[in-house]
This record gives structure tokens, sequence and C-alpha cells, in this order.
């Protein structure tokens, strides 16, 4: 999901009804606790660049980036496995 928004968002096309249906699913408990750092960053600037607002997933984003940021050790440049929760599709 993450990587669509933001090859949409690099190649400038605007689709609005995939942005919104990506936001409800990343928006989702499961989810936001499966991504891991750089799945925030790049979706949060495809959003940005593109212009596309949408509320409930800029919070979940924020709160699943400060739970993650709050657990990290800074003297290793990886997030530890026991933080991350791994998302498996069934």
């Amino acid at each position: 999901l993450g990587t669509m928004v933001w090859n949409f968002s690099q190649c400038g096309v605007r689709h609005d009804r995939y942005f919104e249906l990506t936001a409800a699913e990343c928006v989702r408990p499961n989810r936001v606790r499966s991504l891991a750092p750089r799945n925030y960053q790049n979706t949060l600037i495809a959003y940005s660049r593109m212009r596309h607002w949408h509320e409930k997933y800029v919070d979940a984003m924020a709160r699943g980036i400060a739970r993650l940021l709050d657990a990290h050790d800074p003297r290793f440049p990886k997030t530890a496995t026991s933080v991350l929760f791994s998302y498996t599709c069934k």
C-alpha cells in the first residue's frame, strides 16, 4: 500500500480514491503497528506531496511513529524486532 502511494506521488499522478482507501487501511491498529519507520516517512511524504489530507490517517501515523521512537534504542540503526509487530496476510 505504502509503496503504491509513494509511486503515485513520485509520478505526480493523482489517484484520490486509492489514497482514501489506503488511508482507511493504514489507520487499522494492526497495520499501524506493523509499519517500519521508512513506511511512515514515505507515506507521509507522499500524502504531503499530493496535498491529500486525511485527518485520521495523519493522527494514526503520528501516534505510531511516536510509539516507535519512544521504544527505539539510538545506539542501533534499526528498530528492534520486539518493537515491530509483524503483519502477515492470510
